[in-house]
């Protein structure tokens, strides 16, 4: 079977300088459009032609480029502490730091980020745990509270604008911490990980079913997701329902569902 034609539009780019003198590859660039904006792949000069404004040549003629095919939004990854001084030059380009990645959700890392100066560690140690206190348990009583539902589309959105491909799998959980709490938790899956993009967190002991909260989640995030993109939904046979496979279907996405014995079509 033929492989499909990727169209021109999406096609990476490859934009190379040459040493007219030699004849050889000075530098490149490499661009593909992923949803809704351009990724920056890799940006590499060689080291004889560094210093020499050809990383910024290079980045200027990729967005112009792309800009004159109707692309205006562009984003890639950088290390904060490269040795080559990147994302310098990625300021002198005209980007801006959009997002931060600490690489962990440990509560060290994540603060290793954000502070600019070690005496600064405290007060943001201070500030993430006040964060996540209820309003009346903060330092400075108050009765606004985030809507930890309004984020979960906000956050697929956030994790699709660096999503590579067309399909998308999606895990339907639900994890018991002893008698405590029982979590019901929506994940993207990549490389082997789980990125949890919505849940409900629901105490041990409550009565009820969890299906109505499950079909409620998936709701909340089908806006995020593009028309185009091909979306499976797995589920273990615990949580096996008539109307959870009703939903994902009507949602237009697939369901990969284990089912128990009992199950007949």
């Amino acid at each position: 079977m033929d492989r499909p034609k990727q169209p021109a539009s999406t096609r990476p780019l490859w934009f190379l300088a040459e040493d007219r003198s030699t004849g050889d590859i000075s530098g490149l660039c490499l661009c593909q459009v992923v949803p809704r904006l351009v990724w920056v792949s890799n940006v590499a000069v060689r080291p004889p032609w560094r210093s020499r404004g050809l990383g910024l040549a290079l980045l200027r003629h990729a967005f112009a480029e792309y800009e004159r095919r109707g692309m205006r939004r562009v984003e890639l990854s950088v290390d904060s502490e490269s040795p080559t001084g990147a994302p310098r030059l990625y300021e002198r380009a005209g980007m801006h730091v959009d997002k931060i990645l600490a690489g962990s959700a440990c509560q060290t890392a994540v603060i290793t980020v954000l502070c600019a100066a070690e005496c600064e560690r405290h007060a943001v140690r201070q500030y993430l745990r006040e964060w996540l206190y209820d309003g009346e348990d903060k330092a400075t009583p108050c009765t606004p509270e985030v809507d930890v539902r309004a984020c979960f589309a906000p956050l697929l959105r956030w994790v699709l604008v660096l999503w590579k491909g067309d399909s998308l799998a999606l895990a339907v959980d639900a994890t018991a911490h002893g008698q405590a709490i029982t979590a019901l938790v929506v994940s993207v899956l990549y490389r082997g990980t789980a990125i949890p993009v919505g849940w409900v967190i629901l105490p041990g002991t409550a009565k009820g079913a969890w299906m109505p909260e499950i079909l409620r989640l998936l709701r909340q995030l089908r806006p995020a997701v593009p028309a185009d993109m091909t979306v499976l939904v797995l589920a273990d046979r615990g949580l096996w329902s008539p109307r959870l496979f009703k939903r994902i279907t009507d949602l237009g996405w697939h369901p990969l569902l284990q089912l128990t014995g009992s199950i007949t079509f």
